[in-house]
């Protein structure tokens, strides 16, 4: 059995003893309390940017053909008051496009014309697709498809 007097004895020197480490060992504890610190801030910043990446929807769905048949649409609206029916695009801009709707969790809807030519739904707009042209190719917008009802 261990005395009141001992119990008290020990706790006050194990006390002592604590703050009684060499310069040595108390640097060394220093510098691994940075390098855990600064480990820490780095893993808090990625977890800060990739939240930011997920947060801001605006960036997360930019594209680059979307922005350029935007442009267009802006331009027809301004002088027609209305929005373009159709656009001719190369397949580049098709794909950027389809997986654009596919990323902003949009439904693609594409169907085929009487002449077999593929189109997509895009906004108030209907891309056709010109594989035969350029990838990044983008017609003038128009709104009668020449040779169908």
């Amino acid at each position: 059995m261990v005395s009141r007097r001992e119990m008290l004895t020990r706790g006050l020197v194990g006390g002592f003893m604590g703050t009684a480490v060499s310069p040595d060992i108390a640097a060394g504890a220093q510098e691994i309390d940075r390098q855990t610190i600064g480990e820490l801030n780095k893993n808090l910043e990625g977890i800060r940017l990739e939240l930011g990446r997920h947060t801001d929807t605006t960036q997360m769905f930019r594209c680059g053909a979307l922005d350029k048949l935007r442009a267009l649409m802006r331009m027809h609206l301004r002088s027609h008051r209305r929005f373009p029916a159709y656009f001719e695009v190369g397949y580049g801009i098709w794909t950027d496009a389809y997986d654009w709707l596919v990323a902003s969790r949009q439904p693609p809807v594409v169907s085929r014309l009487a002449d077999g030519r593929y189109t997509l739904g895009l906004m108030q707009s209907t891309l056709i697709l010109r594989p035969e042209t350029d990838d990044d190719f983008v017609s003038v917008p128009f709104d009668v498809l020449e040779g169908h009802p």
